[in-house]
């Protein structure tokens, strides 16, 4: 009994950490393929999509940044590649976990979905209270603990990622996670 329930707990954290993984892919193709920027912009937002993007690419393709621009940026591929990565592996185990926990699945489900749908209302709540600013300086302090996710105003960077492009993009990832859960749970009913 002991071993089925944590298997049902770790196949439930699996399962929450599936969709809000795929909520995160399916924000950064979204900002791949919304415009939001012209000109020179653009070409520095796609170089920069680019690198995130595809781990072999060169830091020399980001020669208009700042060394701790690209430091940053290095972080957030490694990052990016850790979560792809962990992804893949989860939903490789999907199909054998379904097979094992078919008894569990239906509850495990329904709680990972309600779980991301109330950690989000949570988040709203707090951000509503505290502000976008607080909220990513705390993921930023959590993601990256060394520290250099700073920049001054006039940093590339800042002038191409403003604040408010970062909440369109939590919007998304937001919204992402909870269409997602909605089908499993609207899955689940069935």
């Amino acid at each position: 009994m002991r071993d089925a329930s944590l298997g049902t707990f770790l196949f439930g954290m699996s399962f929450v950490a599936t969709i809000l993984l795929a909520a995160l892919f399916l924000t950064l193709l979204a900002v791949a393929i919304i415009p939001s920027h012209t000109g020179v912009q653009a070409r520095e937002h796609g170089a920069i999509l680019a690198f995130l993007c595809n781990p072999f690419s060169k830091m020399e393709t980001l020669s208009f940044l700042t060394p701790d621009e690209i430091s940053h940026l290095v972080d957030v591929r490694w990052l990016l590649v850790k979560g792809a990565v962990l992804l893949a592996a989860l939903l490789a185990l999907l199909p054998w976990s379904m097979r094992r926990l078919r008894d569990a699945l239906r509850k495990t489900a329904r709680t990972a979905a309600f779980l991301i749908v109330t950690m989000f209302g949570a988040a709203a709540l707090g951000t509503l209270l505290t502000g976008f600013t607080d909220g990513w300086s705390y993921f930023h302090a959590v993601f990256f603990p060394q520290g250099n996710w700073a920049f001054p105003a006039t940093s590339v960077l800042i002038t191409l990622y403003p604040e408010t492009y970062f909440l369109g993009c939590a919007l998304l990832f937001a919204g992402f996670s909870v269409v997602l859960s909605a089908t499993v749970l609207a899955k689940m009913r069935t």
